[in-house]
């Protein structure tokens, strides 16, 4: 059983292989055996990161000349760029202790970015969830805002500068409470609007939510619930798409 809502597909790019560059007549096979498990690409173009679940990242250039480091010794979860600067989160130990790690991509040292800072994400989550995974990341291209997500569900976000700022421990606000049944949190996407407003757009498995965040108040508002879709066994399930009054 299938429905069709009406959703068009846009197509952003034409497929094409992508040649070696030393030897033109093959195929470019420099990351082949390569697991990937999350990407980013840089500002302008200029390389694409890839992050291996084992805590590895490979940095492919514009020229495809590869550069890797290892950012977290036990695994890597979740990578973003803003500005000159690549956000990850990863663990370095076994048991439950995400790590942010901010890197400077335009400054290596031995061939590894420069690490400009480092925040362990259990020191800004509730006691009561301190055991619970980060999963992915997003950070404001103008350096003003970053917001974090984790499989529960739960997001949370600091409004300042991300780098400047000695307070990235405090002022976090939670604008998404646990929800399992929606799954983890797959993606994260932040978005100026006019008047000091912030909308933070928030993916999970089954669900998209968009929030409004007014930076006069420390309160959140869902600014819209815009799909939901519940697939079990591949069966479309239930459709629901909500415009609080804040919208009307």
């Amino acid at each position: 059983m299938s429905a069709d809502f009406g959703w068009r597909r846009f197509n952003f790019f034409d497929k094409s292989v992508v040649q070696d560059p030393e030897n033109p007549k093959e195929k470019f096979h420099g990351l082949k055996d390569v697991c990937v498990d999350c990407w980013c690409s840089g500002v302008g173009g200029d390389a694409v990161y890839l992050g291996e679940q084992r805590g590895g990242v490979f940095r492919l250039g514009r020229d495809l000349d590869e550069n890797y480091w290892k950012a977290y010794q036990t695994s890597l979860t979740a990578l973003h760029v803003a500005d000159e600067f690549i956000f990850s989160i990863g663990e370095d130990e076994e048991e439950a202790n995400s790590m942010l790690k901010v890197w400077k991509g335009g400054s290596f040292e031995k061939g590894v970015p420069v690490l400009c800072r480092e925040i362990r994400i259990n020191s800004i989550h509730p006691v009561s969830h301190s055991s619970v995974p980060a999963c992915a990341v997003a950070v404001h291209s103008s350096l003003s805002a970053i917001a974090i997500g984790f499989v529960d569900g739960t997001v949370l976000l600091y409004q300042g500068h991300v780098l400047k700022d000695k307070a990235m421990t405090s002022r976090w606000q939670r604008i998404r409470e646990p929800s399992p049944l929606d799954g983890a949190v797959t993606g994260i996407a932040l978005a100026q609007l006019p008047g000091e407003k912030l909308v933070v757009f928030v993916i999970t498995s089954k669900v998209v939510n968009s929030y409004v965040i007014e930076n006069s108040s420390s309160d959140e508002t869902e600014f819209m619930s815009m799909v939901t879709v519940y697939n079990v066994k591949g069966q479309y399930v239930g459709f629901s798409c909500s415009i609080p009054s804040l919208c009307r």
